[in-house]
């Protein structure tokens, strides 16, 4: 779920760690040709505008201006598994644009949600490199029982749509990433936001849910994890409903890749 503010500047929250410091703008930037199209998706009652931030920060850095597209959903409170389609026709479109053979994929809460399904279910394995998970409610979220659209009942921890989901391992070449914040307005609980294996978990300070997309060190993070080279990564094909135990990542420290 997310609301809140339209299009704003950037704004900083916590201090730079040395693994973001890395993707300053000020500092040399990735060059085009090492670097996947970029596909954002907000996520419920939000819109592209929402990831404006995220996706200049991003053009600013080094991708082209033509391989990071903002997506719009033609319904922001519709179902999770209409948005699956609608991202599956956005991948297409950036493949085709930018001739690359994998997007990644940068999804902020329920958007989170639709990506996935669309990677579970998609015919042939999804052409995605890279997912970044930004506050997504992987197992629910209670605060749906005051939501209202198709996927207001998808949002809710027991509902069909989420045991479905659960229920299908996640691709093993997909490289994943996630941001969450100790101030979860949204995700009730805020645990649901964490996915297991990811290769980096960080946890901020603040700011809260909805603002998230707007955070300088947010979109630092997103810069400097995609712009990593593309490595063989490999875990279990682990299961949506699985939670290994993990520790919370302080601000300023990068988690240990899994």
């Amino acid at each position: 779920m997310a609301s809140g503010p339209e299009y704003s500047p950037l704004s900083r929250h916590d201090a730079p760690s040395a693994f973001e410091t890395a993707s300053d703008p000020t500092r040399p930037s990735a060059t085009a040709g090492s670097l996947a199209p970029v596909l954002l998706v907000h996520g419920w009652n939000a819109h592209a505008r929402s990831l404006r931030p995220i996706r200049e920060h991003l053009t600013r850095s080094g991708w082209p201006d033509a391989a990071v597209f903002c997506l719009d959903f033609r319904d922001t409170h519709g179902s999770n598994v209409t948005h699956a389609a609608e991202i599956a026709a956005a991948v297409e479109r950036l493949r085709d644009r930018t001739g690359a053979p994998l997007v990644d994929i940068v999804a902020h809460s329920m958007g989170g949600l639709a990506t996935r399904w669309f990677i579970a279910f998609s015919p042939e394995p999804a052409p995605v490199r890279s997912v970044v998970f930004i506050a997504t409610p992987h197992r629910g979220t209670w605060t749906s029982l005051l939501a209202w659209g198709d996927s207001a009942a998808e949002l809710r921890p027991d509902s069909d749509f989420l045991r479905t989901l659960q229920g299908r391992p996640f691709p093993h070449h997909i490289r994943t990433f996630t941001v969450r914040t100790r101030i979860e307005t949204h995700v009730l609980p805020a645990v649901s936001t964490h996915w297991p294996g990811a290769l980096a978990d960080r946890l901020v300070t603040f700011p809260p849910h909805a603002f998230l997309p707007r955070s300088l060190t947010i979109a630092r993070l997103v810069r400097s994890w995609l712009a990593q080279p593309a490595e063989p990564h490999e875990h279990d094909g682990f299961k949506g409903d699985r939670m290994p135990a993990t520790r919370e990542t302080p601000p300023g420290e990068r988690a240990p890749a899994r």
